[in-house]
């Protein structure tokens, strides 16, 4: 059996997103974001409209979608994703993301995130796609709205 060390991952692409929209559910971003207001116990939950690109090796383009983010009363942020990769090719790829955004303790308004990523076309020049397990790491910065992401694989 293969251990994890043993598996060779190689960066897919990289992401630059900015959040466009920010739908809130009776709790304010901005309450959320400064501190200023603790999570209400039944936890918060905000849609972040998102645009940006994506660039690698093998997939390049244009990046929409929507984070469905909930975060609980503890503080844990949950965090729900559904977009479109846009190649520059005019290929859409579907992907659904799921993993947390851990905020940082030295420096307020940034965080940390760790994703799971499955991508899907039935196009025939990117079906290597839906075979592919992959992770992401990357960072938020909740003041400026802008995230980065770096995307793995095998």
């Amino acid at each position: 059996m293969e251990t994890v060390a043993a598996i060779s991952k190689k960066v897919l692409f990289e992401e630059e997103l900015s959040i466009t929209c920010i739908t809130e559910y009776g709790f304010s971003w901005e309450d959320m974001r400064s501190g200023d207001k603790v999570i209400p116990l039944e936890g918060a939950r905000f849609d972040l409209n998102f645009e940006g690109f994506a660039r690698g090796q093998g997939i390049n383009g244009k990046i929409i979608g929507t984070d469905y983010m909930n975060i609980r009363a503890d503080g844990r942020f949950l965090l729900t994703i559904y977009g479109r990769i846009t190649t520059d090719d005019g290929v859409n790829i579907a992907f659904y993301e799921d993993g947390i955004l851990t905020p940082s303790e030295d420096d307020p308004g940034k965080a940390g995130l760790r994703l799971n990523m499955r991508l899907n076309t039935a196009d025939p020049r990117y079906s290597w796609v839906n075979k592919l397990q992959v992770w992401c790491v990357g960072t938020a910065d909740t003041e400026n709205r802008k995230v980065k992401v770096r995307a793995y694989s095998e």
